[in-house]
C-alpha cells in the first residue's frame, strides 16, 4: 500500500551510481542476495543490501548505438546470460563475472541486434533479435545453457518453403519480427510465447497484402 498515509514509512536502502553515460533501460534480477544487470557493454553484479559492486564484466562493442537498449539477464544454474547489441549471447558465471561462453547468433551483415533480455529454462536458453525496421528477418534462438551451442533457430518471418511463408505477398523483400522484450514460458507445457514485432514496411500495408506470419 503506497497510498499517501504509508508513503513516510518508505525508505531509501542503498543506491548505485553507474560509472558510464548510458541508457539504462534494463530490468533487474535478484538471486540470492545479488543483483544483476546489464549496459550495453558491461554487465553488473551489485550487493542487493548495501548496493555495493560485486564484478562488473565487460564486452566491448564496436559502436555503441545513439538509441537502442539492453534489457537485462537471466539467471540459470549459477550462470547469467544476456544479449549484445552485436548479436552475441555471452554467459558468465554469477559468482565471479567470468565469461564461460559467447556465440554469436545474428549474420555479419544481417543487421540484427539484440535487445530483449533472455530467459533460462531446463538447461536452454532463449533469446530473439532486433532490427526488422532495418529491413532484417529476426528471429528466435534457443542455446545450450551449458555450452552455448545452438539448438535451434526460429525465423519471425515464413519464406521459402516454411508453413505460412504463403501469407506473404510474392516478390516483395520481406522483413520484420523484431523481438524488443522478454519471452515468455509455460513450464508445465513447454510451450514458449514469443512477442513478434510488426511486418515491413509497418507504415505501408498495401505493399504486402495478407497476415504476414509470423510478425
Amino acid at each position: 500500500d503506497v497510498s499517501p498515509r504509508n508513503v513516510t514509512s518508505l525508505r531509501q536502502v542503498c543506491a548505485y551510481h553507474l560509472p558510464e553515460t548510458v541508457t539504462f533501460e534494463s530490468g533487474l534480477v535478484a538471486v540470492q542476495g545479488t543483483l544483476y544487470f546489464t549496459t550495453y557493454e558491461y554487465t553488473y553484479a551489485i550487493e542487493a543490501g548495501n548496493c555495493a559492486l560485486k564484478w562488473r564484466a565487460r564486452h566491448p562493442i564496436a559502436m555503441i548505438p545513439a538509441a537502442a537498449a539492453t534489457r537485462g539477464v537471466a539467471y540459470w544454474n549459477g550462470h547469467v546470460f544476456r544479449g549484445s547489441y552485436d548479436g552475441n549471447v555471452i554467459a558468465y558465471d554469477a559468482t565471479t563475472g567470468q565469461q564461460t561462453w559467447i556465440t554469436k547468433i545474428t549474420a555479419t551483415d544481417s543487421g540484427e541486434f539484440i535487445s530483449a533480455a533472455p530467459i533460462a529454462w531446463n538447461g536452454m536458453v532463449f533469446i530473439g533479435t532486433a532490427g526488422g525496421d532495418s529491413g532484417s528477418i529476426c528471429h528466435v534462438a534457443a542455446l545450450d545453457a551449458s555450452t552455448g551451442r545452438v539448438l535451434w533457430n526460429f525465423p519471425l518471418v515464413a519464406t521459402g518453403p516454411a508453413p505460412g511463408s504463403d501469407t506473404w505477398p510474392k516478390g516483395t523483400r520481406l522483413a520484420g519480427g523484431s523481438t524488443w522484450t522478454s519471452l515468455t514460458l509455460d513450464p508445465d507445457a513447454g510451450a514458449l510465447y514469443v512477442p513478434a514485432g510488426n511486418p515491413v514496411p509497418d507504415f505501408a500495408g498495401s505493399y504486402r497484402p495478407g497476415t504476414n506470419l509470423y510478425t
